[in-house]
This record gives C-alpha cells, structure tokens and sequence, in this order.
C-alpha cells in the first residue's frame, strides 16, 4: 500500500517517437476554463512538447487531489523509447495540507489532553482529519491508477478509450463513494459544532443535580444552614465581608457606600460613604475596628468603624482594586488590581513595595527619544484574608504566588488550558481553586497546592454562563453559588458534600468559624439586591 499521494514509472516502446507524440496530441488539449459538465471533450488536458509533456485528466465530478502527471522522453540507440512518468499533486495542494494539518492539531491536541475534553468531542475532533485524508488518499490513487492505465494504453496505441465502459462505471462508484463519504462528514462536524456549541444546554454534569444533604448515609453540618434574616436596605450591594468575631457584616455597592451592619439583629449600626469610586472589595481586621476598601477610582481606602471616618486613603493603583486584605496583627494592607499588588504599611500610610516589582522597567532611548520599558501587568489577583500570600494567574496560564510579609516570589508553575476566570483562596494562602472557561462555554474548577504547585483535585463545570461561579474558601471547603444553590465541595477532592437551596447568589461569604453564611441576590445595577443571613441550625 502506497501512502504518499506520488507515484513513478517507465514505459518501453519501439514505436518512434513521433508517432508517440502523435497519439498523445489526439487524446491532449489544450488547458481553458469550463462551465458545466459535457462528454464533447479530449480524456487529457495540458501541454505536449518533444521533450516533455504535462497532464491532468478532465473529468465532471469534484477531485481537488487530481494526480498531476508528467512525462519525459528517452531515445535509446538501438531505436527505443523510454518514457519516465511521474505522478503527484499539486504543490499548492501539498502546502495547503500541511498547514491544515498543522493548525488543526497544533490546536486539538492540547485542547482534548489538556483541556480535560469529553470523549464524545474528542474523538471527532482527533478522527475527523484521519477521515477527510483517508477519503483525499482515495481520491488520488484511483485517479492515479486509472490514469497510469489510460496514458500507457495512449503511449502505446492499443485501444480506444473512449468507449471504455468499465471506467465510466468506476467513476460513477466513486461519485457515489464520495457522495456518501461527505454525508459522513457533513453529519460529523455538524454533530460536533452543535455538540460544542450547546453542550452547556444539552449536558448537565451529575454533580450539579445531586442533593448530598437528602442522603440518609452521609450528612454535612453543613446541610443544616437555615435562613434568619433577608436585609434589603442596601439594593446597590455587590461586595460583602464578615468580621473574625462573626458579629459585624460590611456591605458595599455601586452606591459608593459601605454600610456596618449587626448580624443577630440586621440593624444598620452606620455608613460610610465615600465621595468617588464604587466599592469593589472589603476586607474587616482581626479586631473588627477596621474597614479597607477598593474601589472603582483605583484608591484603598481606610474606615474607622467606630467613629465611622476615613482614617486613610492610599493612592497608587493604576487599575479597579479588586482585591483587599489586612494582615492579622492590624499593620500591613495588601490591595490587588489588574497584575498588580500592592503593600502598604497602615500605620505611616506608605508603600511598602509592589508586586511585581515596579523598579525593573527600564528605559530604552533610540536617538532623542526615550521610551519606559514598563513589565506588562496582566492577570487576576487574589489575596489570602491573612494579608500574607497573593497570587496573579495570567492568560497564559502561570501562576505566581507572592509572599506579602517578604515580597518574594515564592512559586510559579503552570495553570492548565482556558480562559481564567476567577481565583480563590485559603485563609492561610496554602491553596488556591481557580476556575478557567473551556471549550465549550462549560468549565473547569481547579484546587492547587500553592506549596508544591501541584494539583490536589479538579471537577468539571457545565454552566450556559461564561462568568466564574461566586466562590469562597473556608478550611478544607469550597463553597460555590451554582444552579440556584449553594454548594459546598471537599477542598482536597472536589466532590460535592452539601446542597443548600438558597437561589442564585452574586457573592458569598462565610465566617471563620463556618457557622454564618452571607449571600447576595438579586442584581445591583438593577437597584434590587437583597442581602441574605444563614445560619447554622443550633447555633443562632
């Protein structure tokens, strides 16, 4: 069996060479551009020359992989002719397959074994190329069989071949073949563009239907979660955190307000209004007599609960603070934007230093013009609610973890393949989960070990929304708003413990000792959040 689309041979006659060109030029014409199909026609079209000739069969149906077919001429003293016949396709052709092949692999490959890909996908995605080759590869060689017959029976002048019913009878199989072998694929890549582009609606993963907490066999405590209390006097709410003692929950919004609030009794103790930004991330102290915020004007700024003034405002994000935290002794600030992290001593109100280091720009000067040579600062930023480790996932998959009491970089490693959409942490900054869009808009939650950089676990996530599922961390516990509920999944192997009904939530937080949880309904742009309180049953 020949795999390559090339074939050669040589033809032996004593018949003189002028009689060869001869019956080459009454099967041969001329090259021109036909419109429709018509028998009226030479078997051959190309040029024919005494040294040389070059040719492509004209047939009615459709063959991009045509057999180019060239020939030369060899006198041989003793009157023979020797004719060496080459086959093969078209250089363009060849290119075109090459790169074809190139990108669809270079592409599906690291999809389908990194991207974690169903095999129902997967396999098409891998087959799919095989099968269009395979159907190209008998394209070629019968056209190229039929025309080795063809041209030796022309060279040698046996018979006439325009009656040869044999092959019309072949080509009409082949017709057929190829008929049915593009149906084939018509269905096949249908199939999987429809499979990829719906799968969110068409799939839905077991684990997100599941109700652990209905099971007689295992119980969580946290399946014993009730509602107490619905707070609905901040509808611009977007962001919310809880104090160490889990008596204090501060709520922030579009509004540019942070309001204090009593968890036993939903009273609003005081406001804290800012003049600019909207409020993006909160954090609380240890001792609960501080609020840090970042907001939508690039700016950290510091609250005294009980006096309810600003103590402090820090300046020196260049994007969104999306990320806040005050260290456990009540001294450092870490804020995080855009690629960037930055420590603050809250004491002297100084910057302590930046992550990444800002002072490793550099200026290019070309002639009279100088240019800062800036490091780029892309990625999403997490920061432990310790204050003493940060990561940045770039959209090129590596993770950096930053140690925020030495500012050293202390781990990188790879992430895996997608988009990253979100990450968390531990409290004690020791585990991240992260979550990337896949594919096929569904996606994919990892846990990482922050120490070895390793995997510790990872399920699958078939949601029709591209946005990151609202997560918190708490011991060994995730804790994901998904499907209108809440669920709470085993940080060291992803399997799903407990499902709590709750609705769909925007944000979530949990105190520390895991007996409060807070949630955010409804759409703050919309003016209509509500604030939801649960608790544990027994512990109110």
């Amino acid at each position: 069996m020949k795999l390559l689309p090339y074939d050669s041979f040589t033809i032996q006659t004593r018949d003189p060479l002028p009689l060869i060109l001869q019956r080459l030029n009454t099967k041969v014409e001329a090259p021109r551009i036909r419109f429709g199909f018509s028998h009226h026609h030479a078997l051959y079209q190309g040029t024919v020359s005494e040294g040389e000739f070059k040719i492509t069969r004209i047939i009615n149906y459709r063959n991009s992989f045509l057999p180019i077919i060239r020939g030369s001429f060899e006198q041989q003293p003793d009157g023979t002719t020797i004719i060496h016949i080459t086959m093969g396709l078209h250089p363009f052709v060849m290119a075109f397959l090459w790169f074809w092949y190139l990108t669809w692999y270079s592409g599906s490959i690291p999809i389908v074994f990194i991207g974690g890909m169903p095999s129902i996908i997967a396999v098409p995605l891998i087959g799919l190329p095989i099968l269009i080759l395979a159907a190209f590869w008998y394209g070629f060689w019968f056209e190229a069989d039929r025309s080795r017959r063809e041209v030796t029976e022309i060279i040698l002048g046996e018979i006439g071949l325009e009656n040869n019913e044999g092959d019309r009878k072949n080509s009409t199989w082949l017709r057929k073949i190829a008929q049915g072998i593009g149906i084939v694929l018509f269905v096949a890549i249908t199939f999987t563009i429809l499979r990829i582009s719906f799968l969110p609606f068409l799939s839905v993963e077991t684990k997100e239907i599941t109700h652990p907490c209905q099971s007689e066999q295992t119980h969580s405590p946290y399946c014993d979660f009730s509602l107490i209390r619905t707070i609905t006097n901040h509808p611009s709410a977007s962001v919310i955190a809880i104090s160490a003692d889990s008596r204090t929950l501060v709520s922030g919004g579009d509004d540019k307000a942070i309001k204090v609030w009593d968890i036993a009794t939903g009273k609003l103790q005081k406001t804290l209004q800012s003049d600019s930004g909207k409020v993006l991330s909160l954090a609380i102290s240890h001792d609960g007599k501080t609020v840090v915020s970042g907001s939508g004007d690039r700016m950290v700024r510091v609250w005294n609960i009980t006096t309810g003034k600003r103590q402090a405002i820090f300046k020196g994000h260049d994007n969104d603070v999306t990320s806040i935290a005050i260290s456990e002794d009540g001294k450092t600030i870490a804020s995080g934007s855009w690629g960037l992290i930055e420590v603050w001593d809250l004491a002297t109100g100084k910057l302590k230093f930046t992550l990444p280091d800002d002072t490793l720009k550099k200026k290019v000067t070309i002639g009279f013009i100088t240019i800062d040579n800036e490091p780029s600062r892309t990625g999403i930023v997490e920061i432990s609610e310790d204050g003493k480790t940060a990561i940045i996932v770039n959209y090129n998959n590596m993770v950096e973890v930053w140690d925020l009491t030495t500012g050293k970089l202390q781990n990188s490693f790879k992430e895996g393949f997608g988009s990253n959409l979100s990450a968390n942490l531990s409290s004690d900054g020791k585990v991240a989960v992260i979550q990337y869009q896949t594919y096929n808009h569904g996606g994919k939650t990892k846990v990482w070990d922050l120490t070895t950089g390793k995997e510790k676990a990872s399920r699958s996530v078939t949601a029709s929304s591209i946005n990151a599922i609202p997560m918190t961390l708490n011991k060994d516990k995730m804790i994901g708003s998904s499907n209108k509920a809440i669920q709470v999944w085993n940080l060291n192997t992803a399997k799903l413990e407990a499902s709590i009904d709750t609705g769909l939530l925007s944000n979530i937080a949990i105190s520390l000792d895991s007996k409060t949880l807070v949630g955010i309904t409804g759409d703050p742009s919309l003016m209509d959040a509500q604030i939801k309180v649960w608790q544990r049953k027994g512990d109110k």
